[in-house]
């Protein structure tokens, strides 16, 4: 329930990141919606798998729920919901958020060591 609702919250369009308010050009509007998606994904996967890694020290295990059904909404459900025209297979999928959450990893990275 949780992590639906906080899927859904990163599906919500937000008028501060529409294409035509960064006055991008009608070409791009669709892959820069998808890559914005891909993203906000990516950054709540990452919160969380923060949250529940074994190695942290103050891991939470209260959020490996939300993480696992996260994933499986993200991973599985998508493509049942808008159908599978519509979206990657899973194994594209995977690799799409992996590089997402390797991008989004290494800039959070990059802006500690630059503290």
């Amino acid at each position: 329930m949780i992590a639906a609702s906080v899927h859904q919250m990163a599906d919500k369009e937000d008028p501060q990141v529409a294409p035509k308010s960064l006055n991008l050009p009608e070409a791009v509007h669709a892959r820069f919606r998808e890559k914005l998606f891909l993203y906000r994904e990516a950054n709540i996967l990452l919160a969380l798998v923060d949250r529940v890694d074994p190695s942290r020290n103050d891991r939470d295990p209260m959020f490996e729920p939300v993480f696992w059904e996260y994933g499986r909404i993200i991973f599985w459900e998508l493509p049942r919901i808008f159908g599978e025209s519509s979206n990657p297979d899973r194994a594209t999928r995977r690799q799409s958020v992996a590089a997402a959450l390797q991008d989004l990893n290494a800039r959070r990275q990059s802006s500690v060591n630059n503290r």
